[in-house]
C-alpha cells in the first residue's frame, strides 16, 4: 500500500500556508518562492531547525515523514538603492541580487562588452571601444606589445566599470579572484525562478543564495544561448590581453575562464 506524507509550507506571514500530499520516496514539488515586502527570502527550514531543509530555496527533496517547512526571511540590505546578499564568503564580498540593468533577480539585464558602459546593437572587434578594429590593436588594458599599445593596466578603472558607472561608488564588477571564490565556496544548482532558467548559487557557509539567470551572450547582432548558458564578466584582464575573465556555466559545469573582450555579457555587481 502506498504511503503518503503531509508536507506543509509555512511562508511566515508572506502568503497563506499551503499543504500537499507526497508519496514516500517521491520528490517534493518545487514550492512558489514566497515574498515579503522589505525582506529577503533565505530558504525553507524544517520547523524549529536552524539548518536548511534543502541546498537551494526551491529545491526538491524526498520525504520519509510528515514535515513542516518554514520560510525564513531577513531584512533586505541595500547599498545605494540596490539589494545585496551576504553569502558569508571568506573575503567578505557582498553579491548583488540583480544584474546591471535588471529589476529582478531573474531578469537578464544589459549586455556589455568588457570595459564598456553602454549597450549597443553589434558586439564585435570592429565595434569594440578599446581597440582599432582587431584583437591585436588594443588601445587600453594591454600588457604586451603584440596585442597593442602597452599600458600595464589589468583591472578595469572606475570609469570603465559598468557596475560603478550605473550603480554608484558602492558597487563594482567582481575581480577574477572573487568570482573564483563564488565557484569554490558555493553549491551551484540548476533551477528556475518565476519561470526563468538559471542557477541557484548557495553558500556552503551560511546557506544563503543568489540566482543567476542563464542569460546567454551577445555576439555580433544577436543574443545567443539564452536559457542555456550563463556568462558574467569580472573586471580582471586575462594574460592574453584580448580576453578577460568571466564565469561561464551550463548543465553541471561552472568555472572561471577567459573570453574575448568584445563579446556582450551580463554583469552581477559586488560591494563590501
Amino acid at each position: 500500500e502506498e504511503v503518503e506524507y503531509t508536507v506543509t509550507f509555512k511562508p511566515n506571514n508572506a502568503t497563506a500556508d499551503s499543504m500537499i500530499k507526497v508519496a514516500e520516496g517521491e520528490l517534493i514539488p518545487r514550492p512558489t518562492l514566497p515574498t515579503r515586502e522589505g525582506y529577503t527570502f533565505i530558504g525553507w527550514y524544517k520547523e524549529n531547525s536552524s539548518t536548511h531543509a534543502s541546498p537551494q530555496p526551491t529545491y526538491c527533496f524526498k520525504v520519509s515523514e510528515d514535515v513542516e517547512l518554514v520560510a525564513k526571511f531577513e531584512k533586505s540590505r541595500f547599498a545605494n538603492g540596490h539589494e545585496y546578499v551576504d553569502l558569508g564568503l571568506p573575503s567578505g564580498t557582498l553579491w548583488a541580487t540583480c544584474n546591471v540593468g535588471a529589476a529582478t533577480p531573474e531578469e537578464c539585464g544589459g549586455y556589455y562588452a568588457w570595459g564598456e558602459t553602454e549597450e549597443k546593437s553589434v558586439y564585435s572587434w570592429e565595434t569594440y571601444k578599446w581597440c582599432n578594429g582587431s584583437n591585436n590593436t588594443l588601445t587600453k588594458y594591454c600588457t604586451e606589445s603584440i596585442y597593442g599599445t602597452v599600458d600595464k593596466k589589468t583591472v578595469l578603472e572606475a570609469e570603465d566599470d559598468v557596475a560603478r558607472v550605473k550603480w554608484g561608488e558602492d558597487w563594482r564588477m567582481p575581480t577574477a579572484d572573487e568570482q573564483q571564490e563564488l565557484v569554490d565556496n558555493c553549491i551551484w544548482s540548476r533551477g528556475r525562478l518565476n519561470g526563468v532558467d538559471g542557477y541557484w548559487i548557495t553558500s556552503k557557509q551560511n546557506g544563503k543564495s543568489i540566482f543567476l539567470p542563464t542569460a546567454g551572450c551577445f555576439i555580433g547582432k544577436e543574443v545567443q544561448y539564452c536559457g542555456l548558458f550563463g556568462y558574467f564578466w569580472s573586471g580582471t584582464l586575462c594574460n592574453d590581453n584580448s580576453s578577460a575573465y568571466c564565469i561561464r556555466f551550463y548543465n553541471d559545469y561552472n568555472n572561471r575562464e577567459g573570453y574575448g573582450r568584445s563579446a556582450g555579457f551580463t554583469v552581477r555587481p559586488v560591494c563590501k
